[in-house]
């Protein structure tokens, strides 16, 4: 497998995550905790299918699901240079953030296989709000071994059963973690 580690200043992470967020526009679920579900989903599916992460981020264990380490600082900089904007979104009479998009992504930067792997987790997901996301990736095998605040690496996911499904609206999902084509 390829090791494509990247600096936090390549700008693979800040394009996927305007091509996320541009593609989940008219999906009213989408939110920033379901965007970070959505970028392990690609990177990790990636790495499987592609010998190769889509950003090259490190990801840790978080109680709600794994988590790009510096994801944090990059929406706050892509925010304050104006990439994109958060809003308030109504979701079930709860207000949610919401990440939008303030420009079209550079998709230059992506290959092919990697823009339709992530249009298909997209599409795989779009029923599916943060929290349902997120209980997906609990049965991943590298969240299920990583202490909290540790790192995941990418090669769990060629252990084993990697992730099983846990409804049949979700085993597209399940599907795609666990099996290469």
């Amino acid at each position: 497998m390829e090791d494509r580690s990247q600096h936090a200043d390549d700008p693979r992470m800040r394009e996927l995550i305007l091509y996320l967020a541009t593609r989940s526009d008219s999906d009213w679920r989408f939110s920033t905790a379901k965007l970070t579900q959505l970028l392990f989903l690609c990177d990790f599916s990636a790495y499987r299918r592609l010998g190769r992460s889509i950003s090259g981020q490190t990801y840790q264990k978080l109680r709600v699901g794994p988590s790009p380490i510096d994801l944090l600082s990059r929406l706050e900089q892509m925010l304050a240079e104006g990439d994109c904007a958060e809003i308030e979104a109504p979701h079930f009479g709860h207000p949610h953030k919401k990440l939008v998009a303030r420009r079209p992504p550079d998709l230059a930067v992506f290959t092919p296989e990697e823009l339709a792997l992530a249009d298909q987790i997209v599409a795989d997901l779009w029923e599916s709000d943060a929290k349902e996301v997120s209980e997906l990736s609990h049965d991943f095998i590298g969240w299920k071994a990583a202490e909290l605040g540790e790192t995941i690496p990418y090669e769990t996911v060629l252990v084993g059963d990697s992730a099983k499904p846990v409804s049949e609206d979700k085993a597209t999902y399940c599907r795609t973690l666990a099996t290469a084509e």
